[in-house]
């Protein structure tokens, strides 16, 4: 084999090999081939599918609300009775004494509150009494300061003469506020027991004393008119001669110290004058009061539950309670059958789909024959305001409320038949509609897995309704974004590369 030849095999061999490699990373890189689907704009309705029993007749169970003994048994078996007729009685004595206790809870209450009332009264009356002898300290304090400073004016004229005289003045008014503050809480303290005749008296006379001098200060600085000019010139004002400067700025400095320390004890004083204590301890007494006054109204009913009345016209089909049994709460005590003008169709309906019914909404109940389905249209006539404990099929625990439907049958149905109602949960006119299998949750929020550019794309939306097969898009889609259809059963996430299947 000449050289040219190998070279020629040897570009052969490499060249199936490249093919063979670009083929393999080619097979490797393919895209995931998943089903997808596409936002569109569309109607939407949500139903649900639940058992009905055709009732021609309407039974009511009576149960019990209280426990007690049956003390008086009014009726027998098959009796005719009238809506509001007693049936039976209970005798419940606990319930008489828990309303005896409710009631002197009531009372306990209220008394507390009064005394609340009554004591933040009290004590601001008294702080306020604390507060009139302070400031009338403080009035007596300036006033004697302004009555030194005149004092130790040593040119005297008219002017400085009239200002002495009112600054006397209202010293001694300073000093007859103070004797009526003290004088007041003397009279306080005697209606307290806590000052003995002779003190009172002595506080009484200074208080007297104190209001004449007032009234003669008053009288001088009325009447002094001319006679400030026979001061004019003295030179000196002779209440001023003896009085030595420094002691006088000491004693007025001092005078001025203790004036701001009143001050701060008067500001403490009003800020204790709030009512923040008094409304808090009135507001928690207001609540339990309010609970304990729901605690006797239920009690209250519980008591009038004692007397077994019939709920509606009719006949006592069952009477299971017997005179002197004693009964518990929830015990079925009677049942009262009743004709109806109107075919009615019993159905219960779980509790996580009753809050989308409502009474006068269509239904359509469905009887299924040897025939085929017949269909009649049917409207809620009533929604019952509890729910009761069930199982599921699964063996689950799960409450059910009684939905009443009325429907218009031919007679040929009788009562006891059972029957599919088909509610009507939502319905939307225009709504931009994804499939819930499109839909995954993570903290909280739903997302979506978007196709964009062939790879996913975890993308957050907001929803409207969620049925059971579609959702309503609010925010994070728009019509003709492509999407993944079934995000659980791929198993795929975001970032993948991805071939979408749009399939019919």
């Amino acid at each position: 084999m000449t050289k040219r030849k190998k070279l020629i095999g040897r570009i052969v061999i490499i060249a199936v090999l490249a093919a063979a490699v670009t083929a393999s990373v080619l097979v490797m890189t393919a895209p995931d081939e998943v089903e997808a689907g596409r936002a569109e704009i569309g109607a939407y309705t949500d139903t649900a599918m639940e058992t009905g029993i055709v009732r021609r007749y309407a039974e009511r169970e009576i149960t019990s609300e209280v426990s007690g003994e049956i003390t008086q048994l009014l009726v027998q078996r098959n009796d005719t009775v009238k809506k509001g007729q007693v049936l039976a009685r209970v005798s419940a004595p606990d319930y008489e004494t828990k309303r005896k206790q409710a009631l002197s809870a009531i009372d306990d209450l209220k008394a507390q509150k009064e005394q609340v009332s009554a004591d933040a009264k009290m004590t601001r009356k008294e702080l306020q009494g604390q507060i009139n002898e302070l400031e009338a300290q403080i009035a007596k304090l300036r006033a004697d300061t302004e009555l030194d400073r005149l004092n130790g004016i040593k040119e005297i004229t008219p002017g400085n003469y009239l200002d002495l005289l009112r600054a006397q003045y209202n010293a001694a008014g300073a000093e007859a506020v103070l004797a009526e503050s003290e004088y007041d809480q003397a009279k306080r303290d005697r209606e307290a027991g806590e000052i003995n005749e002779y003190d009172f008296r002595e506080v009484e006379q200074l208080y007297y004393d104190k209001q004449a001098a007032w009234a003669e200060a008053k009288e001088k600085a009325e009447s002094a008119g001319d006679q400030a000019w026979d001061y004019i010139g003295t030179g000196e004002n002779p209440q001023a001669k003896d009085i030595d400067r420094e002691y006088r700025q000491y004693t007025m400095e001092s005078a001025q110290r203790e004036m701001d320390t009143l001050s701060v004890q008067v500001g403490s004083l009003k800020s204790r004058m709030g009512d923040e204590a008094e409304t808090a301890a009135l507001s928690s007494l207001d609540a339990q009061i309010s609970s304990a006054e729901e605690e006797l109204s239920q009690i209250d009913r519980k008591i009038e539950a004692c007397e077994i009345k019939a709920p509606c016209d009719g006949i006592l089909s069952e009477l299971p309670m017997r005179s002197l049994d004693r009964v518990s709460e929830g015990d079925t005590l009677a049942v009262i059958k009743s004709g109806q003008s109107r075919c009615m169709v019993e159905c219960n309906v779980r509790t996580d789909l009753e809050y989308c019914l409502r009474e006068g909404d269509p239904v359509e109940v469905i009887w299924n024959t040897r025939l085929g389905e017949v269909n009649i249209e049917g409207e809620i006539d009533e929604i019952y305001d509890y729910a009761q404990e069930t199982t599921s099929s699964l063996g689950l625990k799960e409450y059910r409320t009684t939905v009443m439907i009325s429907c218009e049958p031919g007679e040929e149905y009788k009562d006891g038949y059972q029957v599919s109602v088909r509610f009507k949960l939502h319905e939307t006119g225009a709504a931009l509609l994804i499939p819930v299998t499109a839909l995954y949750k993570e903290a909280g929020s739903y997302y979506v897995l978007k196709i964009e550019n062939g790879r996913t794309v975890s993308c957050p939306v907001t929803l409207g309704y969620k049925g059971a097969e579609m959702a309503e898009i609010e925010e994070g889609l728009s019509e003709g974004d492509s999407y993944v259809l079934n995000v659980n059963v791929n198993e795929i996430s975001a970032g993948m590369r991805v071939a979408p299947d749009y399939r019919e």
